[in-house]
């Protein structure tokens, strides 16, 4: 017997695989933290590494600062896909028309930014490189932020502090005896050289390109999410039927599946990089990661089909619009 509402059980079902996704991110985790690391890992390689090099104190610090933010990104995607699984909770009474992409390019951004910190298969000083620019970036926008915040009767404009602590932060990079690299001299920050005369790692990364080199079976999933979550014209329109002075938008639950799919994969890969950084790539919790995102996969391909919206199309992880 079919089903009165196919849609919203497409979105509940997908909704609830955000959940798990998401308890299961926090899960493996906790677990994978908790776990003594291999002796041939890449994070104990990196450990070595870093307390054999010059000035190890203050590059201990840093290192500590970066994996600080590298937990962060984590918790921000768990957050996001949790956050979509209670959105979607509602289907049988009520359909985002576009909330959905908001909370997905979310998560995936920040899974993209956590996975290129690890920087798999390369030389721990790509890894300390990259996070010494991200807490550069981090500094620097933070004062940008500050700047425009004014004191007022009852509270200081928070400028002093925050530049004082990027002040600290450049002092300590300085000490690590990590370079500093300028668009021009006395100019502005441009990326860090932990080598002399090795990679330079910048410290302006496009999002759009980290996403699309780290999720590429996703095409063009952060452009198009982007087209929504900005509300450009082009992102909106097609959920819009417009007639003369009629107008209606309606949810598409295609469109909310894939944002569905998007958080559960970026959720999965956040963690499963994690766990082969730490050297358990074969962690029961992100194998079962791995079949849910291929469920929300599936379910998605199963509803477009059956309802026209995939006619002849293979599974992909794809966003569908109309041209």
């Amino acid at each position: 017997m079919s089903s009165p509402d196919p849609a919203g059980d497409l979105l509940i079902r997908v909704g609830r695989l955000c959940r798990e996704q998401s308890e299961d991110l926090r899960a493996a985790l906790a677990d994978v933290l908790a776990t003594t690391a291999p002796a041939d890992a890449p994070a104990s390689r990196d450990l070595r590494a870093l307390l054999a090099s010059v000035r190890t104190d203050d590059r201990q610090q840093l290192w500590g600062r970066v994996g600080q933010a590298w937990l962060h990104l984590a918790v921000h995607v768990a957050d996001h896909v949790q956050a979509l699984a209670v959105l979607l909770a509602g289907a049988r009474s009520w359909v985002p028309v576009y909330a959905h992409a908001s909370l997905a390019r979310s998560a995936v951004e920040s899974a993209a930014t956590a996975i290129g910190l690890l920087a798999d298969g390369q030389q721990f000083e790509a890894r300390l490189g990259r996070g010494v620019a991200l807490l550069l970036r981090d500094a620097r926008e933070a004062v940008k932020a500050a700047n425009d915040i004014p004191g007022n009767a009852y509270m200081a404009s928070p400028k002093v502090v925050v530049e004082a602590e990027r002040d600290r932060l450049l002092a300590l990079v300085e000490r690590a005896r990590i370079e500093v690299v300028r668009n021009s001299p006395g100019g502005r920050l441009k990326g860090v050289r932990v080598v002399a005369g090795g990679r330079e790692e910048l410290l302006s990364v496009q999002s759009a390109d980290l996403v699309e080199r780290t999720f590429g079976d996703l095409p063009a999933a952060y452009r198009l999410l982007s087209g929504v979550v900005h509300g450009l014209p082009w992102g909106l329109a097609d959920n819009a039927s417009i007639s003369g002075r009629e107008a209606r938008w309606e949810p598409e639950p295609v469109a909310a599946a894939n944002s569905a799919l998007v958080a559960v994969t970026a959720a999965e890969r956040v963690v499963g990089a994690f766990a082969r950084y730490r050297g358990f790539g074969e962690h029961a919790l992100v194998a079962r990661m791995h079949v849910r995102t291929r469920s929300c996969d599936e379910a998605m391909v199963k509803y477009g089909r059956a309802h026209g919206a995939l006619a002849g199309a293979r599974p992909t992880v794809a966003r569908f619009l109309s041209p």
